[in-house]
């Protein structure tokens, strides 16, 4: 599910219009309009601003695995992490 699918689903349950959400989140209806359709995606400010909101936006930070565990979903092309993948960073 992509987070502007997520995020029509959620307005569409919460039966708010593009103005509507806008103005609840603190928003422009063009930004509210450009995530809903997929055109953008939000920054983290944007974000907290959209799950205080729609508090159910928040699934879209988490995937779930076959075996049933969460892990976290990587951004746009970046690989996803583990903490045995990072390295500890050498002191000068």
């Amino acid at each position: 599910m992509t987070f502007a699918s997520l995020l029509a689903s959620e307005m569409e349950r919460a039966e708010l219009s593009d103005v509507m959400f806008a103005n609840q989140a603190g928003l422009t209806r063009a930004q509210v309009h450009n995530l809903r359709t997929g055109r953008g995606e939000p920054t983290l400010a944007t974000f907290v601003r959209l799950v205080r909101v729609l508090p159910g936006l928040a699934a879209i930070l988490y995937t779930y695995t076959k075996n049933g565990t969460v892990t976290s979903r990587p951004r746009h092309g970046a690989k996803e992490t583990t903490t045995r993948d990072r390295r500890p960073r050498k002191r000068p």
